[in-house]
């Protein structure tokens, strides 16, 4: 049963990635011409974390930053090079999709969060807890 509720949760985070790209200003199939519709699939990522225990606060630091890469690395293909704001939109998409993973792994997971942020100095964005 533990083997099932980890692949459970690997799908679920990977669910949770690929909604929160849906948030950001993607590509849209109705500004593009009628022969030019596209089907926009956003970039997503499996963070697997079969191996770690969650119980354990360094398996849950691990996992946190497993967290964090994915959520960098997705960002960083949802954001158009010739977007003039891509530092903003890859800010949104980084802390959109950073947050809703985290808050859906577990309650640890989510407070391990919740004090990382608050411990950051005031004037830094999300994307300066890369």
């Amino acid at each position: 049963m533990k083997a099932y509720d980890s692949l459970q949760r690997t799908k679920a985070f990977s669910a949770a990635v690929a909604l929160a790209i849906l948030t950001v200003e993607a590509p849209s199939a109705s500004s593009a011409g009628p022969r030019e519709q596209t089907l926009y699939i956003p970039p997503s990522r499996i963070v697997s974390f079969t191996d770690l225990n969650l119980s354990r606060p360094a398996d849950v630091e691990t996992l946190y930053r497993r967290i964090r890469i994915a959520a960098r690395s997705v960002c960083q293909q949802a954001i158009s090079s010739t977007d003039p704001e891509a530092l903003t939109h890859y800010e949104e998409c980084y802390t959109a999709t950073f947050d809703q993973a985290v808050a859906h792994v577990n309650d640890t997971l989510a407070a391990l969060h919740r004090e990382t942020l608050t411990t950051m100095p005031m004037g830094l964005s999300a994307s300066a807890n890369k």
